[in-house]
């Protein structure tokens, strides 16, 4: 998986469901992705949440990015704020802000480095032991892609079954898999219903609108409210 900005619940299904959970940092950045923004709640209204980075290649890997030096102290309070004024009469507020804070404070202006480490501040709340490896520190063929990488994968950690989210399921075929010794399945989401104190909650949005409007035997149940296919 790409490092996301925390992302949406799905995103940590997947990861409690995994012995190994590999985190790219090796590949292109997408600005129109979810590497660098997410969506929250202002106003009963979904709103991005975006870290500021430096201008540069378009074509740079992810563990090439930085975040925007001195502008980013600026953008990090700005975030935390939105956050803040947007849930602060949530009912996990108290518990959960310490946290959102824990995972965006944090020294280091690599991207890559700065979202690993939201993810894994993430990962200790909702309980997700699962091991995370960097790509490029894995030594296969970098060089491949899509399918014929994650085979590479699969070869060099001696794995028989594979996870993938859903969006996956047209790129890699099943039975091409299984005929190279791997069993691939797909994880689909069940959509997450649940109210905030204004009424519902549109579905997909960040993890911190979900820690914040839930309780943690809330959240433990959503981590398995998922189906395979």
């Amino acid at each position: 998986m790409q490092p996301y900005f925390f992302p949406y619940i799905g995103y940590y299904q997947l990861a409690n469901q995994v012995d190994q959970f590999i985190l790219y940092d090796n590949i292109e950045f997408s600005k129109r992705g979810w590497i660098h923004r997410n969506r929250i709640l202002i106003d009963q209204q979904i709103k991005y949440i975006s870290l500021n980075l430096k201008k540069d290649s378009d074509f740079k890997e992810i563990r090439e990015r930085v975040l925007s030096g001195v502008y980013f102290d600026k953008n990090r309070s700005k975030i935390l704020r939105q956050i803040e004024n947007s849930y602060k009469d949530s009912v996990s507020y108290s518990e959960v802000m310490p946290v959102i804070e824990s995972a965006m404070n944090v020294d280091s202006r690599n991207l890559y480095d700065y979202l690993l480490h939201t993810l894994l501040v993430i990962f200790d709340h909702l309980n997700i032991n699962t091991e995370v490896i960097t790509s490029s520190t894995v030594q296969i063929d970098h060089s491949l892609e899509s399918k014929k990488k994650l085979r590479a994968f699969c070869n060099y950690f001696g794995v028989n079954q594979l996870l993938n989210p859903i969006g996956g399921k047209p790129l890699y075929d099943q039975s091409e898999f299984l005929e190279n010794g791997v069993s691939i399945s797909f994880i689909e989401a069940i959509d997450i219903q649940y109210n905030n104190q204004k009424g519902p909650v549109p579905t997909h949005l960040s993890i911190i609108d979900v820690m914040m409007n839930n309780s943690r035997d809330e959240l433990q149940k959503m981590l398995h409210n998922f189906q395979l296919v």
